[in-house]
């Protein structure tokens, strides 16, 4: 049994039987869902702007970078060709950061990549940072990357 995202109750066979890939039990729902926002990144204060949330996914990354026992370098203007640069020995990595969501399908979902020059796509969720290669044919596919589902 489906569960409705919004109110938590279980979507009946017959809407199901009618329409196999709803995931709200009601109009109503489906509604609430979309202009709440259910599946959107949720930071501690979600009034924050999307610059502010953007740079919140940059230091996220920078962090787990530094873990693994990285140097981490940010670019300091708001454009430039890359978000991050990690360097470990002689290993350098260039990585451009976008916040991410899942769709109400589960897909990850994120906003449209230029093609800057960085060699990694990194994707923060609320519970997972994704680190994707900018060679796969699937990330030029605007917006929904569906090989990673929640």
């Amino acid at each position: 049994m489906k569960e409705c995202p919004v109110c938590n109750k279980e979507i009946s066979e017959d809407q199901l039987k009618r329409k196999p890939k709803t995931i709200y039990c009601s109009p109503k729902c489906r509604a609430k869902g979309y202009y709440a926002g259910v599946n959107k990144i949720s930071f501690p204060n979600s009034d924050l702007s999307r610059n502010m949330r953007g740079a919140i996914s940059e230091n996220m990354v920078a962090v787990e970078m530094m873990e693994q026992g990285y140097e981490v370098f940010m670019n300091v203007a708001h454009f430039g060709k890359t978000d991050l640069i990690a360097v470990k020995g002689e290993e350098v990595r260039l990585l451009q950061v976008k916040t991410g969501r899942y769709s109400a399908r589960g897909c990850l979902t994120y906003p449209n990549v230029r093609d800057y020059g960085s060699t990694e796509l990194v994707v923060v969720t609320p519970d997972k940072i994704y680190f994707l290669d900018r060679e796969d044919k699937d990330l030029k596919k605007p917006y929904t990357y569906k090989k990673y589902r929640r």
